[in-house]
């Protein structure tokens, strides 16, 4: 955990993980994960080696899409805003700016280059391509496990 970040109740920061500047919503779970300089609802997860880039090779301003306009945030360090429940599977890559949209999932080896609406689903096939989503999770997993933990 570095400075000026914030960190919801309820959450889980595992092993490897680093979180530098970010908001964390309630209820996330993360595990080996880089989140730098992000906006991170409520009730996500990332799984194992997600990262978050918060910097361009050819240190530009990180410009984000806000309806049919990018915006130049004036920052060299800015990483991803993702969406209440939404996801990422092992290995998934966001490039910074990126938006997520609430109830998506990133799918694994996935590396996100562009905005990926609300209840979508990218997956690398071996590009990604984005669907609607019809899964649903079952949440007393969630709950049975943080049972578990508190009891340590």
């Amino acid at each position: 955990m570095r400075e000026y970040s914030h960190i919801g109740a309820n959450c889980v920061v595992g092993y490897c993980t680093e979180v530098k500047g970010s908001y964390i919503g309630d209820g996330c779970w993360f595990h080996s994960n880089y989140v730098g300089d992000s906006i991170i609802a409520d009730d996500c997860s990332f799984g194992a080696g997600t990262v978050l880039a918060n910097f361009r090779f050819d240190e530009k301003d990180i410009k984000v899409r806000v309806g049919d306009e990018m915006l130049d945030t004036g920052l060299d360090k800015f990483g991803t805003i993702m969406g209440i429940g939404s996801k990422t599977g092992i290995n998934a890559s966001i490039l910074p700016g990126i938006r997520v949209g609430p109830n998506s999932f990133v799918g694994p080896h996935v590396c996100l280059t562009k905005d990926l609406g609300p209840n979508k689903m990218a997956l690398a096939e071996p590009r990604y391509r984005v669907i609607d989503k019809e899964i649903g999770l079952d949440a007393s997993k969630k709950k049975d496990l943080m049972k578990k933990l508190e009891k340590l």
